[in-house]
């Protein structure tokens, strides 16, 4: 019996929903299903969806909203087509963004580029076309374009520690570890969630270390009482170069605890062994790391040490040539990586990057650069052409 009553409630609640969806004008519906669509209520918006098409299948309504859900759906292609059959500048924002989002989902860039701009443009202060547009940045490698854009969404959202923590990691990616300091000690200070804030503890502290700024790593993990294996990895790192082994082969063997894999860990754990004078224990840890990832640069650096210990003379000269040959291409990839900051659209360097990438067993990062190269094949048209008009 209560089974039929929940059952009839449900039914009722459903039947006033729907009542009160087909009073509200197809604007209205549209405008609701948007902002649910936005909220990732796709489900929602989809019951809105079918409403409007039952009222009136051919409306721009109905099709915009068919074109954002097919995004958010994974038929970024099925979206574009749709958004060719929508006329008029009534909806130009809307449009705008969902031509954006598919463009970058096809790994478009360029036209998500002009997408996004023409929104911001039309609204400065939209805070996804912002969003948007610094990813676009991001993986075309236009570093300094995503940081203006970056520092724009700083402004309109002072009290929000997600830009700071944004323009910190992207900092960190392009391995300016004063300026992601600056932006993580922000990001704290704007109180974020308690396990954002871990993560942004962690990231700070790596960059302290990265930076030789051992006390104030410690200062600030011991302040923030964040115990993570990334903190204790950092501790382990600091307090070693302070000159207390003693704390650090604790905190590192806190940090291999809770990371057993991680190869960062293992590389401190063979620089432990090898200034202790354990030169085999460091050699057989180095090794591994070399088996798993054959171009570590500082594995190799240190393999050399170790086995010039070892009396291996003539092995030593190999690890060590394998660490120049690296060290070469690593400083060719920084090289590069300010040529695409400074040419963004430059589709040749993207590809020397992503060949350098894969020869430092960057696989990531050498997809990312061909995804980028690619998107660079239709530079003129991207320039020229504008996205789908609504």
């Amino acid at each position: 019996m209560r089974r039929l009553s929940f059952a009839s409630f449900i039914l009722a609640t459903f039947l006033v929903v729907v009542w009160y969806c087909l009073r509200g004008s197809t604007p209205e519906l549209f405008e609701s299903a948007w902002q649910m669509l936005q909220r990732g209520s796709t489900t929602e918006a989809i019951t809105q969806l079918r409403i409007l098409q039952r009222r009136s299948p051919d409306s721009l309504e109905a099709r915009l909203l068919r074109a954002a859900i097919d995004v958010r759906l994974g038929m970024p292609d099925l979206a574009l087509k749709h958004l060719q059959h929508i006329p008029g500048d009534k909806y130009r924002e809307q449009s705008l963004m969902v031509a954006g989002e598919s463009y970058y989902r096809l790994h478009r860039y360029l036209e998500a580029e002009v997408a996004f701009r023409q929104l911001t443009e039309l609204n400065p202060k939209s805070e996804l076309g912002l969003r948007w547009l610094v990813a676009v940045y991001y993986d075309l490698g236009a570093y300094d374009h995503a940081i203006d854009i970056s520092n724009r969404l700083t402004v309109l959202r002072s009290q929000d520690f997600t830009p700071h923590r944004m323009l910190g990691m992207m900092s960190r990616d392009f391995e300016r570890n004063q300026q992601a300091i600056s932006h993580f000690r922000r990001a704290l200070e704007l109180s974020p969630p308690q396990d954002v804030r871990v993560e942004i503890v962690e990231e700070l502290a790596a960059a302290l270390v990265d930076e030789h700024e051992y006390d104030g790593a410690v200062a600030l993990i011991e302040e923030s009482l964040v115990q993570t294996p990334a903190t204790s990895h950092s501790l382990a790192r600091s307090y070693w170069a302070l000159g207390n082994q003693e704390l650090a082969v604790k905190h590192l063997t806190l940090a291999e605890e809770g990371a057993s894999m991680n190869e960062s860990v293992a590389l401190t754990r063979a620089r432990f062994a090898l200034e202790s004078g354990e030169p085999e224990r460091a050699e057989s840890i180095l090794q591994k790391i070399l088996k798993s990832n054959a171009a570590n640069i500082d594995a190799y650096y240190n393999l050399g040490l170790a086995l010039a210990k070892l009396g291996q003379n003539e092995e030593s000269r190999i690890a060590h040539a394998e660490h120049a040959r690296l060290v070469l291409l690593k400083e060719s990839l920084t090289e590069l990586n300010v040529n695409a900051i400074q040419n963004p659209r430059d589709r040749y360097v993207r590809l020397e990057l992503a060949d350098i990438c894969e020869k430092l067993g960057k696989q990531d990062l050498a997809q990312m650069w061909r995804r980028a190269a690619n998107a660079c094949l239709s530079t003129a048209a991207a320039q020229t052409e504008s996205p789908p008009d609504p």
